[in-house]
């Protein structure tokens, strides 16, 4: 090539490079506000796993004073176990807790159901976080011609 030539070719890519310099910030911006958003959300997520899980072993604590402990594993596995009717667990429950077994169990139904409501609406926004993560992950992989060090992993649910 000669040095006009090269000239030629230089000039013809300071335009494109200039292009991309501008346009940098157009895809910069809104990729890092994804970035923080799927931060966000997976650490909504893992919150909201662990207060589901402190309710949990708290439900299972509970129970363990009226009935054995393989017993309260079932029962908080299936809504529909026969020892959630039984007047065993009843009369265990109102003998612990006394006068104020009405409002503890009106306490639980209504974490229960905070807790169900709040998985149900946030449950598939914690799933698209945690593909957003790995996406964001992987492209930074393939950005950095690195291996990944992190898993994310967000996906709440009661048992009860």
């Amino acid at each position: 090539m000669s040095g006009l030539e090269v000239a030629g070719v230089a000039l013809a890519v300071v335009p494109i490079l200039l292009s991309a310099a501008e346009h940098y910030d157009d895809v910069q911006r809104p990729l890092a506000r994804l970035f923080k958003f799927s931060r966000e959300v997976s650490r909504y997520c893992k919150r909201l796993k662990t207060h589901s899980t402190i309710f949990r072993e708290e439900c299972r604590l509970l129970l363990g004073h009226v009935v054995r402990d393989e017993e309260v594993i079932q029962m908080l596995k299936a809504s529909s176990h026969p020892l959630w009717k039984d007047g065993v667990v009843e009369r265990g429950l109102v003998e612990l807790l006394s006068t104020s077994r009405e409002a503890c169990m009106n306490t639980i139904g209504m974490v229960k159901k905070v807790l169900e409501e709040i998985e149900h609406e946030v449950g598939e926004l914690c799933e698209i976080a945690s593909k957003n993560r790995e996406v964001s992950a992987s492209f930074i992989m393939c950005a950095h011609n690195t291996a990944p060090t992190l898993s994310y992993s967000s996906s709440p649910i009661l048992y009860l």
